[in-house]
């Protein structure tokens, strides 16, 4: 099939915003579940339908299904969260909140998920359980950013930073330094999106973290092509492709080559980027 020039050129933009949503925010579909943790499911249905449902085993049960089946996950977050908001107990409401929050957010939920964020928001700051407050600013930043609403989601994913920086823990960190690179990236202020990528990839490479380290050198690609740095931007894409290739990531494959086809649109060298948009 030939791909028209104006085609190209309405879609140009879109697709390459879109390249980095899907790869940035990574949601979790169905997957298959293992032997061993569909033994752990049976083992806690069967302690479920033995001794009744209550917080712990409805958050552990969720906790399960989070990692394959998201609209599983939900059923029992939802009566988990009940439970909670029933005992007044500030933390498990807080827990229980949250990742009800993050699957509604994986569900295309938005709304649904901003509004959960913005209720335990307040409680986990006025317990100081600033794990959560990061989690929730970080979650909130994420849905503000999809929804346009650049500025708002700035203050909470860069307030996420801050407390992040405060613990220490680099992988958190780099998941948060994507996002805020995508709200400016969203904003078409490439120039300031690219440090956060640039700055997520030392991070992992310093701590040996392989994980999504293919996402950073794509977005940090794609940005380097808006910046007119060719060269710089097909390298770092190919990064992350031959990352992808070996982590088996099929997203980051597919938005690697589109990343690629839209540099050699830029390049206007039109087969090579052609060739790239039908891969």
């Amino acid at each position: 099939m030939v791909l028209h020039i104006q085609n190209i050129k309405q879609c140009l933009h879109y697709r390459a915003y879109r390249t980095l949503v899907c790869i940035t925010i990574l949601f979790v579909g169905y997957t298959e579940i293992s032997a061993q943790d569909q033994n752990k499911i049976d083992s806690l249905q069967h302690e479920i339908n033995k001794q009744g449902e209550n917080y712990s085993r409805l958050y552990r049960m969720a906790s399960y299904y989070a990692d394959y089946d998201n609209r599983k996950a939900y059923e029992y977050i939802k009566k988990c969260y009940r439970h909670a908001a029933l005992s007044g107990d500030s933390l498990k409401i807080i827990k229980s909140g949250f990742v009800m929050a993050e699957i509604l957010r994986r569900i295309e939920k938005g709304d649904s998920a901003l509004t959960v964020f913005n209720f335990i928001l307040p409680i986990s700051r006025r317990n100081k359980h600033d794990d959560y407050v990061s989690y929730a600013t970080n979650g909130i930043g994420m849905i503000l950013t999809l929804k346009a609403r650049y500025q708002e989601a700035l203050q909470y994913l860069l307030e996420s930073y801050e407390i992040r920086k405060q613990t220490g823990n680099q992988q958190e960190i780099g998941v948060v330094l994507n996002n805020i690179g995508l709200a400016f990236y969203k904003m078409k202020s490439y120039q300031k999106a690219l440090p956060y990528f640039e700055e997520s990839i030392k991070i992992k490479k310093s701590m040996h973290i392989s994980h999504n380290i293919d996402v950073d050198y794509v977005n940090s690609g794609i940005c380097k092509t808006f910046l007119q740095r060719y060269d710089q931007a097909i390298e770092d894409i190919w990064t992350g492709i031959e990352i992808a290739k070996s982590e088996g990531s099929s997203e980051t494959l597919i938005s690697g080559y589109y990343s690629l086809g839209v540099t050699y649109f830029e390049l206007k060298q039109l087969k090579k980027a052609q060739a790239y948009f039908e891969k």
